[in-house]
């Protein structure tokens, strides 16, 4: 019999089948052989899928999460370790504190971290697995890295999208999401089949997929749509040679839908090309290499190109332009050096400088406000900063850092305002670097902020109900563990109730009088503490008296009356006060024993005595309760 697994990818239910002659992925679900599954993908028993197919790894800030769809497989057996993840609904920007989230990784001034679980190659599929779906090779998750692309950063989610395009022996272009704030790594499309043939020139044949763009590289081509809230792709660097076939579109990638669209014509676009947003104008500006280099705007809305304007001299390699925050130029980097490129009088391009050799034409670039500088990093644990001011370079060594660069590192390269760090991404097989400028260069040394205590609402129970104290919602600015340490400041009177689990962030009391208790948390992140306050207010339940049942008794016995069902909800002891309230004409009959539990009358004459209990527990008394006697 064949293992099977279903589970939900992109809105498609998958099922994952794997037999002793064939593991088999299809669209319909069966506990069937595997040789009489339906047709699909058929892969030979020897293949190990592995992590192949994780689709979500863990967040940033800790082990993988509950909703990651890893179905690993160990000597051919098919285990599924976690529950199936639904990719139906969009991602959602969270309301987390960026800074709070990225501190517990950032670096000191001049130094790098490294933040875990953050690995590209955790999606990487084995060959085997990528030639049964159609896809040619299996480097997708790696050529979102070791390709010529970009990454495009949404800053107002503090969302990044990667896309590998293609190469020669990689056909693939899934999207990844990376949210750097609740730390989630997902892939959020499938790889694109294989699906077309094209004619390239000379008659030699590519295969391309049909339902989005393909392209070797993207170089600076990648950019985020805030009008849209998508990203765009100029994929000029065609990922089958020699062709006009579809790398020749504008691609627009929405999240939302998770589907790509060709919007536009490149039309006589070619070669590497620098992009960047202009919140201006709200186009998006498209720098194109040659002699010379032209400039023109993309409409991200209408998908129209404005005619091109000349900048005046050439530009023959690859490199990255921004758009420092408040200006009117963009600063483009390349071999040829860096450039002052007008976004309101197209056409004028200002050199700046030469470009250091040891700043490949790879190079990320972004821009540090606080500084005004120009950081540059090839994927090495050495960074370029260009103070456009002084026209000067400056070299920053750090002892730790990446070791293994790749060199294609474009947009992968950002500046998070919120945390004061820089961002990037250069190896497929070691995640998230972050690193922070030194002092001198107009880095900030980081700083502790106290935590915020939270001991919860005010809270009104009865005497003896055990009430729950919750300080989950204290925090910390800075994303510090915090330690919990709670007291009774007052109590009423004889109180002699105490706290459990004081020293956690949830904490347990169960008054023991009547009266109002005052109890305060307070918290520390092993540096500075908080506290907060907040009352138990415990209310006395009047008890309930019950003076038993209705009985016809003769004449001349003596009845024992029994308020033994009465009772008091906080625990209390009752004191019982019995009184004959009516009885027949000529009765000379009394209580004995009034105030007991158990007091007894004698029937003197034949009639109704209807006899009242109230019991009191020191602090309330009862509703009266009456008996009929008859």
């Amino acid at each position: 019999m064949a293992v099977c697994v279903r589970w939900r990818r992109f809105s498609r239910l998958r099922d994952l089948c794997l037999g002793a002659a064939a593991v088999v992925m299809a669209g319909a679900w069966t506990t069937t052989p595997a040789a009489a599954q339906q047709s699909g993908p058929v892969l030979p028993p020897s293949v190990s899928l592995s992590a192949g197919l994780a689709l979500q790894v863990g967040g940033l800030f800790g082990a993988s999460e509950s909703s990651t769809d890893r179905i690993p497989v160990v000597q051919n057996e098919l285990v599924p370790d976690l529950a199936p993840a639904s990719f139906d609904e969009p991602p959602v920007p969270s309301q987390v504190d960026l800074l709070a989230q990225l501190k517990q990784y950032a670096p000191p001034p001049g130094q790098w971290a490294q933040v875990p679980n953050t690995e590209f190659d955790r999606f990487r599929l084995s060959d085997a697995v990528a030639q049964s779906l159609g896809i040619l090779g299996s480097a997708g998750s790696r050529a979102v890295l070791t390709n010529l692309t970009g990454a495009a950063f949404d800053p107002e989610a503090h969302a990044w999208y990667f896309w590998g395009g293609g190469d020669l022996s990689y056909g693939g272009n899934e999207v990844y999401r990376l949210d750097l704030e609740s730390g989630a790594l997902t892939q959020i499309t499938d790889p694109s089949v294989l699906d077309r043939t094209i004619q390239g020139n000379g008659g030699v044949d590519c295969q391309v997929p049909s339902d989005g763009p393909s392209a070797s590289s993207t170089y600076d081509g990648i950019v985020w749509s805030p009008e849209t809230q998508t990203f765009f792709v100029f994929p000029t660097s065609r990922f089958c040679p020699n062709t006009t076939a579809s790398a020749e579109s504008v691609w627009e990638f929405d999240p939302t839908l998770q589907s790509w669209s060709a919007v536009a014509s490149l039309g006589d676009i070619s070669g590497p090309v620098f992009t960047a947003y202009d919140p201006n104008s709200k186009t998006i500006l498209v720098v194109t290499t040659g002699t010379p280099a032209r400039i023109r705007r993309f409409d991200p809305v209408s998908g129209n190109f404005s005619p091109p304007s000349d900048l005046g001299q050439g530009l023959n390699s690859s490199g990255t332009m921004v758009l420092p925050a408040g200006s009117n130029d963009m600063l483009l980097v390349s071999q040829e050096g860096v450039f002052a490129v007008s976004t309101t009088n197209l056409g004028t391009m200002t050199r700046l400088a030469d470009v250091p050799p040891e700043v490949n034409a790879h190079a990320g670039v972004a821009y540090h406000p606080d500084s005004g500088l120009l950081v540059a990093w090839n994927g090495d644990k050495t960074v370029y900063s260009f103070d456009p001011d002084t026209a000067t370079w400056t070299t920053h060594d750090a002892t730790t850092g990446p070791t293994t660069p790749n060199q294609h590192v474009f947009s992968k390269w950002i500046y998070i305002d919120e945390a004061g760090v820089f961002a990037g991404y250069q190896n497929p097989d070691e995640g998230l670097w972050l690193y922070r400028l030194p002092t001198s260069a107009g880095g900030t040394t980081p700083t502790n902020d106290a935590p915020i205590a939270d001991a919860g609402s005010n809270k009104t129970v009865s005497v003896g109900t055990q009430v729950t104290l919750n300080g989950t919602a204290s925090a910390d600015p800075d994303g510090d563990s915090l330690s919990y340490a709670w007291e009774i400041l007052t109590r009423p009177s004889g109180s002699t109730a105490g706290l459990n689990g004081a020293a956690a962030s949830q904490a347990s009391l169960t008054p023991d009088v009547a009266g109002t208790y005052t109890v305060r948390l307070t918290v520390s992140d092993g540096t500075l503490s908080d506290s907060d306050t907040m009352t138990v207010t415990a209310v006395n339940n009047p008890p309930v008296a019950n003076a038993g049942s209705d009985r016809t008794v003769t004449v001349g016995q003596s009845v024992t009356l029994n308020g033994g069902g009465s009772f008091d909800s906080n625990g209390d002891p009752l004191t019982y006060q019995w009184t004959l309230i009516s009885q027949p004409a000529g009765s000379t009959a009394g209580l004995t024993n009034a105030t007991s539990k158990t007091p007894t009358l004698m029937l003197d004459v034949a009639g109704a005595f209807v006899i009242q209990l109230i019991v009191h527990d020191g602090v309330q008394a009862s509703a009266a309760d009456t008996v009929r006697i008859t």
